[in-house]
This record gives C-alpha cells, sequence and structure tokens, in this order.
C-alpha cells in the first residue's frame, strides 16, 4: 500500500525555499468535488479557498482476479420429440426436460443431453454442428456465442425387441473314413444372423440354414470327434451351443464276384 499527497494549486510544493508562490490575479477560478466512492461522502474546494488543498489518498493492490462479464452460451434447440420425456438437458447450474423448441441461455461451462429411456424401445438423434449422435447421451463445452442443436426423440423406424436365436441340428452320427462321399449335417436356426462352427482347431462362421460337409479334410483320423454349432444374432445374443459327436471308423470296401465269368 502507497501514500501520497496531491497539491491542487500552480505551484510546485516540491523545489528549493520550502514555502509557495502568491496565486496572481489572473489564476482561474474552479471548484474541485472529491467523492469517496466506498462510503458516498464528498468533499467540495472552492476557488476562495486556499488555492492550495492537500489531499491525502492510498492506492491498494487489489488480490483478486477480475473476471470480465459474459453474457453466457445459448443454446436454441429445434425439437421433434414423441414425449416430454424422452431427452433431458443439463449444465452446472440447471437441468429439464425438452418438450419443444426453446432457447437456453447458461453461463455453464458445458451442456449435456440424456436419453430418459427406463427401457422403452426409441429412436434418438441428437444433432449439433453436423454430426449425429444417435441413441446416445452427448456431452459438448460451451465457449459463448450461440451453438445450434436438433433433437429428435421416435418410435418410429424402431426395431422390434429381438428374440433370442435358436438351433435344430441332430446329436450323433458315423461316418466311414473311406467313403468317398462326405458327411453332411442339416442344420436351421431361427433368429440367427450366422452360425458358429468349431471342430477340433477348426473355427469359422458358417450361414444360419443348410448342410455341412464334412471330409478327411477336417475328419482326419479314426475315432470320436465333437463338434460345437451355436447360431447367433447381431441384436439378439447367441443360442445354446449344440454338441455333436461323430464317429469316424473305417472300413474296407471288397469287390464282388463277375457274375460274366461265372
Amino acid at each position: 500500500m502507497q501514500s501520497s499527497d496531491y497539491n491542487s494549486g500552480g505551484g510546485s510544493s516540491l523545489g528549493g525555499g520550502g514555502g509557495s508562490s502568491t496565486p496572481t490575479s489572473n489564476a482561474q477560478t474552479y471548484r474541485t468535488i472529491i467523492r469517496n466512492r466506498d462510503n458516498g461522502t464528498q468533499k467540495t474546494i472552492e476557488s476562495g479557498d486556499s488555492p492550495y488543498y492537500n489531499l491525502a489518498f492510498t492506492f491498494e493492490a487489489n488480490t483478486q482476479p477480475v473476471t470480465p462479464p459474459t453474457d453466457g452460451t445459448t443454446i436454441s434447440i429445434k425439437a421433434d420429440v414423441y414425449k416430454s420425456n424422452a431427452i433431458k438437458y443439463i449444465t452446472e447450474f440447471e437441468s429439464g426436460l425438452i418438450y419443444g423448441n426453446e432457447n437456453i441461455t447458461t453461463t455453464s461451462k458445458w451442456i449435456k443431453f440424456e436419453r430418459q429411456s427406463n427401457g422403452e424401445q426409441y429412436k434418438s438423434v441428437v444433432s449439433i454442428s453436423d454430426k449425429n449422435y444417435t441413441n446416445q447421451d452427448v456431452q459438448i463445452n460451451l465457449g459463448g456465442g450461440t451453438v445450434n442443436v436438433n433433437v429428435l426423440a421416435t418410435k418410429n423406424d424402431v426395431a422390434p425387441s429381438p428374440s433370442a436365436p435358436t438351433l435344430s441340428v441332430g446329436n450323433q452320427f458315423t461316418w466311414n473314413i473311406n467313403d468317398s462321399n462326405p458327411l453332411s449335417i442339416s442344420y436351421s436356426s431361427n433368429n440367427a444372423d450366422y452360425v458358429e462352427l468349431s471342430l477340433g482347431n477348426i473355427k469359422r462362421q458358417i450361414s444360419s440354414n443348410g448342410i455341412l460337409n464334412l471330409s478327411r479334410n477336417e475328419l482326419n483320423r479314426i475315432g470320436n470327434h465333437t463338434l460345437y454349432l451355436q447360431s447367433v444374432s447381431n441384436r439378439g445374443g447367441s443360442s445354446s451351443v449344440q454338441t455333436i459327436s461323430i464317429n469316424v471308423i473305417e472300413k474296407s470296401y471288397l469287390p464282388g464276384p463277375d457274375i460274366t465269368n461265372i
């Protein structure tokens, strides 16, 4: 903190001699009003007063940062929602449900849009700056100005709740390794996009319905083999794993008599 004196007269109180010069007759008249900003009191100095008036004042450093005023951010929402509690907005200071078109002005640094599904199936799309967020919550940072947001919540174009897939297949087969024809296994599934196959080190996806042909490429030894099949849906999960037992045998085919030579 610093203290200083202000001299209102025409001469300077600094310098040699220690005295002050007498004002001349052509001195201008004046009125000085000094107001205390804190308590509102004021002091008026007229020209008839002494031409010199010492005013004591102080400088005090302000240790608090000065934040410039801000009008906040305006979020301009255009909404097409099939019910009022489908989408909720949340800021640092407030929250609310989106009923329709509205403007929200806030000094919050962010805003979040949340689905309020409560287990109900519906489609939601929040569009901000040409980017679409489908069936998900989204939060963006705010920095003033205007942000345009389009909100859609609809029951149309919503796929029905998926059913769990099923798989039907026989569970036991026998095949002769010397057979030139492959082992053919028929299978079918419902509500499935594909079927997962596992046989020894062989793992692959096959169609959801059809006939599986296995030859010596897959069944290359005598004995029991175990085949696993499982139908899979991209939306409805997987069926239970079906276990198929395959017994591979070796049986020789002997040529019969040539009856033309009998």
